[in-house]
């Protein structure tokens, strides 16, 4: 069952709840750990690994146009019924991974700005606005829009901030040989993907679009165009604005203040900008996580309509709103266990959600390729596809790694998600 048409998106209604996602904490947070890590090079990252998935970026539109409702599931489907559903399954559990980060970031944030906010534990804030959200998902589209256009305007502050202040303190003495950290750039490709991910939700969504074979290829290219751009001049202005202070800077909290009190002389002037700075971007970080939630309840109303889930005929039913309430309570379970389990510790999160999503990204470039098998695509089409499905797995064997820097527990964690959602999927199957 699909929206009704008074409740479909328009295209800048899809475009503004791509950006929104995409446009979330990753963007920030990673700010300290580029330039940390990669120096001059952090910039680099987003521009080269935005190219590295153009390729997919063009199959997705593409596959849009074939399959232009049922969203990730959908374009595996025809060839696998489990590779629909375990690209649908993986990133369901991604994208609540990133959801649990921003809430997270945007918990820690506003409790330094609150007086007497810190004496409350900051996973019973982050459930609290977790419920919130979950109640606002209950009610229309048309409220969900409002607020997404708020989040998106607090969002965008931050980032005109550093973009005005880079080009006024702009500095290039800090842009040598040696500030080039090129060995500091592999490890971080996942924090990379993080914040370029979400492109797709418009295929999420795309059952709820107008039009969709037509606005929801534009949704993903518009928005991916606005945001490699966006990126690499934002994270380059950041890196010239800091680079001075970076050996006296610990986490990109302090990204921020610092380029205000360079900025001004007047430390009254500094601190109140900062203020607004830390409020935006935890707007940002709500923002997010609202897109998120919003959206992604529809991958799991898809595997139910599809009868891949137990207890699927409870999952598939709508309210008055015509919103899966069923699937908004479960995404909100499940996020606040991705709280629990990692406390919200940033960079596990951060690889588990990139882990999903390109998993999601390589069986949606696999069924591209045996798509054109099957109609019979020209040779510059199987070309995309395999450059397409070449890049997914390199950042598939990419993200496995990275965890060890951080320990394997939130790896075996996914592994385990992965491997519960084959079972049911197995069982479910033999019962039909």
């Amino acid at each position: 069952m699909s929206a009704s048409a008074s409740k479909k998106l328009s295209l800048v209604s899809a475009i503004f709840i791509n950006l929104n996602v995409m446009i979330g904490t990753g963007i920030f947070v990673n700010t300290y750990l580029l330039s940390a890590r990669a120096g001059a090079a952090g910039f680099l990252l987003y521009p080269l690994v935005g190219l590295c998935m153009l390729p997919l970026i063009a199959i997705t539109g593409r596959l849009l146009n074939y399959y232009p409702t049922g969203g990730l599931y959908a374009f595996a489907k025809e060839h696998s019924a489990y590779l629909g559903f375990l690209s649908c399954w993986s990133y369901f559990f991604a994208k609540l991974a990133s959801c649990a980060l921003m809430l997270f970031v945007a918990t820690t944030l506003f409790q330094q700005l609150i007086p007497g906010a810190t004496a409350i534990n900051p996973l019973m804030m982050c459930l609290g606005l977790l419920s919130f959200f979950t109640f606002l998902n209950l009610l229309n589209m048309k409220l969900g829009m409002v607020i997404h256009s708020f989040f998106l305007t607090a969002k965008s502050i931050p980032i005109i901030f550093a973009i005005i202040s880079g080009f006024l303190l702009f500095d290039t003495s800090g842009i040598t040989t040696s500030s080039f950290v090129f060995s500091g750039m592999i490890i971080n490709i996942p924090l990379v993907l993080y914040c370029l991910a979400g492109f797709e939700t418009a295929c999420s969504l795309s059952r709820n679009i107008e039009n969709p074979s037509i606005n929801g290829p534009k949704a993903v290219y518009y928005s991916f165009g606005i945001i490699m751009a966006l990126y690499g001049l934002f994270q380059g202005l950041i890196y010239m604005s800091t680079y001075e202070q970076l050996a006296s800077l610990t986490s990109y909290q302090e990204i921020f203040p610092s380029i205000a009190h360079t900025l001004f002389s007047s430390e009254f002037i500094a601190n109140k900008l900062s203020i607004i700075l830390s409020f935006a971007i935890g707007s940002s970080a709500l923002g997010g996580a609202y897109g998120i939630l919003f959206s992604n309840s529809w991958n799991l109303y898809t595997l139910a309509e599809n009868n891949h889930l137990i207890g699927s005929s409870v999952i598939t039913k709508l309210n008055q709103h015509n919103t899966p309430y069923v699937a908004v309570l479960a995404e909100a379970i499940i996020c606040a266990m991705f709280l629990l389990f990692n406390q919200g510790s940033q960079l596990p999160l951060q690889r588990t959600a990139a882990l999903g999503i390109v998993i999601a990204y390589t069986i949606s470039a696999l069924s591209y390729f045996l798509l054109l098998k099957k109609v019979g695509g020209s040779h510059k089409d199987f070309m995309i596809s395999t450059a397409a499905f070449v890049t997914c797995t390199i950042f598939v064997a990419n993200c496995m790694v990275s965890f060890c820097e951080t320990g394997l527990a939130p790896l075996l964690l996914f592994i385990g998600i992965l491997a519960i959602g084959s079972c049911m999927f197995m069982y479910k199957q033999l019962t039909k």
